[in-house]
């Protein structure tokens, strides 16, 4: 399976139906970049998810990006396990269906959503923002066997850590496995305009240390459909 091919060909497929819909929603500070859910929301669509289960909403920029979409299909459960009212109140009243938000820990409430929404026939996708980098990978491998991909974000090379640049551990792990980065130079071509506008952390801002933040993974699970059209490496 080429997950490189494949996910390129989704994105480049499924590239209009998706950024009309989030073009508009203001980016916020520490969220998901804006090419990132656009590569995450492709794949959703391209595997005919109908449903996605997000763990960690923070600020609620990919949140919103998520329900800005459910109208193309499917519907959204957001879990937080520290949220914050005034978001969470206005998602409700912005996006009053096909929305479920949800306060508690993703490690217990993803895999739990998962088991119930595989045995009512759906297809699941995941994206994992809390818990992070190791824990987010265990995480994913607990609820493989049931979702058709999952996306863990902070996947870059490189890492920020007590003032050091350093390679990033997981980043590492990820890549011994099936797994296709937003960092893709062929991906950023198309994506580097989309976050052009994007405020990144205080750390990130500087040449040496820009590579350090952000970069989303995409991890195929058991329920992964090849994807027409994608060509061989």
């Amino acid at each position: 399976m080429d997950v490189n091919a494949s996910c390129l060909a989704a994105c480049e497929r499924h590239f209009d139906a998706v950024w009309s819909r989030i073009r508009g929603i203001p980016h916020r500070d520490g969220g998901i970049l804006p090419s990132e859910m656009v590569a995450f929301l492709c794949l959703v669509l391209e595997q005919e998810a109908t449903v996605v289960v997000e763990s960690g909403r923070h600020n609620g920029y990919s949140t919103e990006t998520l329900a800005a979409c459910t109208g193309l299909g499917f519907e959204l459960i957001s879990i937080e396990r520290e949220p914050i009212i005034q978001v969470d109140e206005y998602l409700r009243r912005q996006y009053p269906e096909r929305l479920c938000l949800e306060c508690g820990n993703g490690r217990r409430l993803v895999p739990s959503h998962v088991r119930r929404r595989v045995k009512r026939g759906d297809r699941v996708a995941a994206l994992l923002d809390g818990p992070k980098a190791f824990k987010a990978l265990k995480l994913f491998d607990k609820i493989a066997w049931g979702v058709t991909h999952g996306a863990m974000h902070d996947a870059s090379r490189l890492r920020w850590s007590r003032g050091i640049v350093e390679p990033n551990p997981i980043r590492a792990a990820l890549e011994a496995r099936a797994c296709w980065f937003t960092d893709d130079p062929d991906y950023g071509e198309v994506a580097a305009p989309l976050d052009g506008d994007v405020v990144r952390p205080d750390f990130a801002n500087t040449p040496e240390t820009y590579a350090c933040a952000y970069t989303l993974a995409v991890l195929p699970g058991a329920q992964w459909q090849p994807v027409v059209g994608a060509k061989a490496a």
